[in-house]
């Protein structure tokens, strides 16, 4: 089996979870520095100490797997996000790790681990869905990373053609079945969630159109 490994980035804290043919790892590493340019950095060193650990430990690295970078309004946002992937790329450079490199949507991330995606769903539901998978309490960009390599498990890296790919451009009934059967859940009841999940949209918006109009003939 080769080993997964997925990556939850953030300058404030990041979660790495590593799948490998002995189980699976998680760990968390938060940069110190009393200015952004020496959390960078420092971002950077424990970073690649990790990925280069991951390496030495299990060897055989046949993906990485990352949330897709959103592109905001903001540019502050989307240049710390642009610099922390960066710094990804060094560290794998750095680290000897050459594979091919997943992107997946943080939306796709939900509906895949959850079965349905978008605002019925929440960060804590991801949390307590990788801690029962896993059997252990893990942190927010733990669970995220945790996901990430899962996904990248069903995936399975012969479906990985590129160096770089977004699971948007890859999706179909049988990966993400695939993908579904990591977490527990089969196509039959994902097909289920997501009515039950659109049924309650409907309700939630009769209510409030009832209301609307209530107010207005007040």
């Amino acid at each position: 089996m080769q080993t997964t490994i997925g990556l939850d980035l953030s300058l404030r804290a990041s979660g790495i979870c590593t799948i490998h043919h002995s189980g699976v790892d998680t760990r968390r590493i938060q940069p110190t520095g009393t200015s952004t340019p020496e959390r960078y950095a420092d971002l950077h060193r424990r970073l690649t100490d990790a990925l280069t650990d991951i390496q030495g430990q299990y060897g055989d690295i046949g993906c990485i797997v990352i949330e897709e970078a959103i592109v905001t309004r903001f540019a502050s946002t989307v240049k710390k996000i642009m610099m922390v992937h960066g710094i990804l790329m060094a560290a794998l450079g750095e680290a000897g790790i050459d594979a091919p490199i997943l992107y997946v949507h943080p939306t796709t991330l939900k509906r895949l681990v959850l079965g349905v995606g978008g605002k019925t769903t929440s960060k804590s539901d991801i949390v307590n869905a990788i801690a029962n998978l896993i059997g252990e309490t893990v942190t927010d960009d733990e669970a995220d990373a945790t996901a990430l390599a899962y996904i990248g498990v069903g995936v399975g890296v012969d479906n990985l053609f590129h160096a770089e790919t977004t699971y948007s451009k890859i999706a179909c009934p049988v990966i993400d079945a695939a993908v579904w059967a990591q977490f527990g859940l089969t196509p039959a009841q994902v097909k289920d969630m997501r009515r039950a999940n659109a049924q309650a949209s409907r309700r939630k918006y009769k209510r409030k159109s009832k209301h609307k109009d209530g107010d207005e003939d007040v």
